[in-house]
């Protein structure tokens, strides 16, 4: 029964709004329906936007590991420069250093060389180690370039006090031994002026020193062109090519004084004279065999 009257079976009740009760549902079914797609399209949208903002992100990510690799390859590339620019300018720089380290080398080789020249050419007076010796009672500690330069300078005023030079005796040799003990004292010299050269450039300044230690003549001439058409041109082979040359069985009775034919050698090297020579020596005044070249001796000639 509603409002006083009884309800018949499958009749519906109006509400008081006026809609029946099945409106009633029906009405709200399609209200919660339109909730849920509203709902549902808000989180379509969410997902969207969401979806958006990663995809931005990932732009932006990638924007920046590109830019970051942009940047690291940039600095790979500058520093590979800057070294190859280092390396170019250290390589320069030592090949600077090494022509720089050979032309000093070079210059000083020279002038080991020319002042070797002049200390044998002072040396060539009577008795010139005396200074030396003088020098190093005086100072035993002295440094070594001092005395070297001191006894040059003293070599130099003594020199030019000397006006007869030591071995114009050479002028009158005639005898091997007095080449041997020569170029012995040269050696000897040349050894003690400069202990740190090494023995064969040592050897090839005592040669130079040699040939300019001889009197100048044509004899001695001729002995310089062929000793320099040797294939091995030492010391050695300068004074087997001039002492084999000289007659060691001239007369003993010559005028030439002791003092003459005397060479000081204070000083001993080993002379090797174990190669033997095919001389065509005929008769008294020319080479007995035991040099490689058959010339005419000095004999009894003054050379001047």
């Amino acid at each position: 029964m509603v409002n006083g009257q009884e309800k018949k079976p499958g009749e519906t009740t109006p509400n008081d709004d006026g809609l029946s009760e099945e409106q009633r549902r029906q009405q709200e079914a399609e209200e919660l329906r339109r909730q849920q797609e509203a709902e549902e399209l808000r989180r379509q949208q969410e997902v969207e936007e969401l979806r958006r903002q990663q995809e931005v992100e990932e732009l932006h990510r990638q924007q920046e590991a590109e830019e970051s690799r942009s940047q690291q390859e940039a600095e790979r590339i500058q520093r590979e420069q800057d070294a190859s620019l280092k390396d170019q300018q250290r390589a320069r720089d030592m090949d600077e250093n090494v022509q720089s380290q050979l032309i000093q080398l070079q210059n000083e080789i020279l002038k080991m060389k020319n002042d070797l020249l002049e200390f044998m050419g002072l040396c060539l007076t009577d008795k010139p180690w005396e200074v030396y010796s003088r020098r190093l009672s005086h100072d035993p500690n002295e440094a070594p370039d001092k005395v070297y330069y001191g006894i040059i300078a003293e070599l130099i005023k003594q020199y030019s006090e000397t006006p007869k030079h030591a071995f114009s005796t050479l002028c009158k040799m005639r005898y091997k031994k007095d080449v041997f003990r020569h170029s012995t004292e040269i050696h000897r010299l040349t050894k003690l002026a400069f202990p740190n050269l090494p023995s064969d450039a040592r050897d090839q300044v005592a040669v130079q020193v040699f040939w300019k230690s001889l009197p100048q003549s044509k004899i001695v001439e001729g002995y310089y062109n062929t000793f320099t058409k040797l294939p091995k041109q030492t010391l050695t082979e300068a004074v087997t090519l001039v002492g084999d040359s000289l007659d060691e069985n001239d007369d003993e009775d010559d005028d030439t004084s002791v003092e003459n034919k005397e060479v000081v050698a204070v000083g001993y090297w080993q002379y090797n004279d174990s190669g033997k020579g095919k001389g065509k020596g005929k008769g008294k005044g020319f080479g007995k065999g035991k040099g490689w070249y058959d010339y005419r001796p000095w004999g009894k000639r003054i050379l001047a």
